[in-house]
């Protein structure tokens, strides 16, 4: 009888954490259709073939569509080509890595957006909002 106790406290541990590793997953994919990651990772792939050796910023903060936000959760780097974007790890799942090049920004704003201060990037296909460090940088490069 006891055994039986403990396979089922075994059973109900790994479906427990299987369940919640399902629902995260759900959440950080809806997140990323939702906000519009996954549409610009498919007009900005990430390509090999294409130089993306620059200045990193960690943990910067971006806001996409419908105010969906990642507050200190991605990695930014400024190329003489153009702008990696990548996340977390945590938040890899239907997040592939985005590069913006500088030739297909239409315009980069300074704009403040809650309490960030930041610029906006547009390009012909999205619209992406950028604060932290790399905010200046992008700033200074598109105006080169």
């Amino acid at each position: 009888m006891e055994q039986m106790n403990i396979v089922n406290l075994v059973l109900f541990i790994v479906i427990g954490i299987a369940g919640w590793f399902l629902i995260y997953s759900f959440v950080v994919g809806l997140l990323s259709i939702v906000g519009g990651w996954f549409h610009l990772a498919q007009v900005h792939p990430l390509r090999d073939d294409e130089n993306h050796d620059g200045v990193r910023y960690s943990f910067q903060t971006i806001y996409l569509r419908f105010f969906v936000s990642y507050r200190r959760s991605v990695h930014i780097t400024l190329s003489e080509t153009g702008i990696m974007l990548r996340t977390v790890i945590l938040f890899r799942f239907l997040h592939k890595p985005v590069f913006i090049k500088w030739d297909d920004i239409v315009s980069v704003q300074k704009k403040e957006f809650f309490l960030y201060r930041g610029v906006v990037i547009q390009t012909r296909h999205a619209k992406v909002f950028i604060a932290g460090k790399s905010a200046e940088e992008i700033t200074k490069r598109y105006a080169q």
